[in-house]
């Protein structure tokens, strides 16, 4: 009895992970964000509780399958993992198969009401899931440019403010490394990074061809860091076009003099502009950094920081500490 109830703990934990991985990648695929679909529940799953499920964090019974087949608008079927499944003492893994959560909440509700007389019946067969294609594993892409116009005060990345004349050459070995990761077997990416540094210091039109050799998954999230001064909207309509769809913008603070403290030099007016050239290019999926802590940053300039991000209506908000 200890072993089936080790085996039901573990295939239970598994279930929740792949029933997780199925959210993630149907999410990915309708490109909605958490928030929306804390929208579309009426509030009844929170952002951070959906994210739960989707990392496999919650148990998933078969009337909360039921429910997040609703608010994902899927059939309940194709949230149905498909796996093999073995057993704990290393046993050979059963044929693939669709997880049984009838079955397994049968056995479970059987094992806690025992000697009650309460019990879920009869388990119903496993159902196939030959039709229901496997998602393909996380694997992320950083991609990082170095150049800057001016080195920020808090600042501890490899920056170059003095080596723009090396960007052309910079972009043509990027370029060169990502065809020979692309021969080396690298797998297609399900999100791309590009940081720095300052990516928009350099030639938008560019920087995309050098990064047009990665290959990626339809729902791939291209995400490029933005300096709100640079942007234009010529250059996000470049982005657009080269498959960038979230953009991560630079506002640190809304306050002057604590931008001042952090030696930033943009303005922060052009946040606002920044995001609409965004949006008008079609990238909606806007991140805004803030900071936090900032020497001779008071309590009140944060709420106004934060008032005010909160206010541009972005899809997330990062907050970083000194």
């Amino acid at each position: 009895m200890a072993q089936e109830s080790e085996v039901d703990d573990a295939a239970s934990r598994a279930y929740n992970q792949r029933v997780g991985e199925r959210l993630r990648s149907i999410r990915k695929q309708k490109k909605m964000s958490l928030q929306e679909l804390e929208s579309v529940s009426n509030e009844e799953f929170k952002a951070s509780v959906v994210g739960a499920y989707e990392r496999g964090e919650r148990s998933v019974s078969l009337p909360r399958l039921h429910r997040l087949a609703e608010i994902y608008n899927v059939p309940t079927e194709q949230l149905l993992p498909r796996d093999s499944i073995g057993g704990v003492d290393g046993s050979a893994p059963r044929r693939k198969m669709a997880v049984d959560l009838v079955a397994l909440a049968a056995k479970k509700v059987e094992r806690g009401h025992r000697g009650r007389g309460r019990h879920l019946g009869r388990a119903r067969p496993v159902v196939p899931a030959d039709d229901v294609m496997e998602p393909q594993p996380d694997f992320g892409v950083y991609v990082h440019i170095p150049f800057c116009r001016h080195r920020c005060d808090y600042c501890a990345f490899a920056t170059f403010t003095d080596r723009d004349d090396v960007i052309p050459a910079y972009l043509n070995a990027l370029a060169t490394e990502i065809a020979r990761a692309v021969q080396s077997g690298m797998p297609r990416a399900t999100s791309i990074f590009v940081g720095g540094g300052t990516p928009t210091r350099v030639p938008p039109e560019s920087l995309m061809h050098a990064l047009t050799g990665i290959p990626r998954t339809d729902d791939c999230e291209f995400t490029v860091e933005c300096n709100p001064d640079d942007v234009t909207a010529e250059m996000m309509r470049t982005f657009a076009d080269g498959g960038v769809n979230r953009v991560s913008v630079g506002v640190q603070s809304m306050q002057d003099h604590v931008l001042k403290s952090l030696g930033r030099t943009h303005d922060p007016a052009n946040v606002v502009r920044a995001m609409t050239f965004a949006r008008d290019a079609g990238v909606h999926d806007i991140n805004l950094d803030i900071i936090y802590g900032v020497h001779g940053e008071s309590l009140d300039d944060w709420r106004r920081t934060v008032t005010a991000a909160l206010e541009l209506q972005p899809a997330h908000v990062s907050a970083y500490g000194l």
